[in-house]
């Protein structure tokens, strides 16, 4: 996402009605915005949290889960 109204438009879709301005809106800045918005509507979702196999992919991909 580019533009502002794209940016809104995507976060409405989770209960976010505005975001402040940004100087430049890079596809960067805009997934980071919406990748916390969507951590902030799912964290009440425990099923997301531990699915089946998590322990398995933990165990070879720790790295993903911020384990070095």
């Amino acid at each position: 996402m580019l533009t502002a109204k794209d940016l809104d438009d995507a976060l409405e879709r989770f209960g976010v009605s505005k975001h402040l301005p940004l100087s430049h809106y890079s596809d960067h800045a805009t997934d980071a915005i919406l990748t916390s918005a969507w951590l902030r509507f799912a964290a009440e979702e425990s099923s997301l949290w531990s699915p089946v196999g998590l322990n398995d992919v933990a165990e070879t991909e720790g790295w993903t889960f911020g384990v070095p």
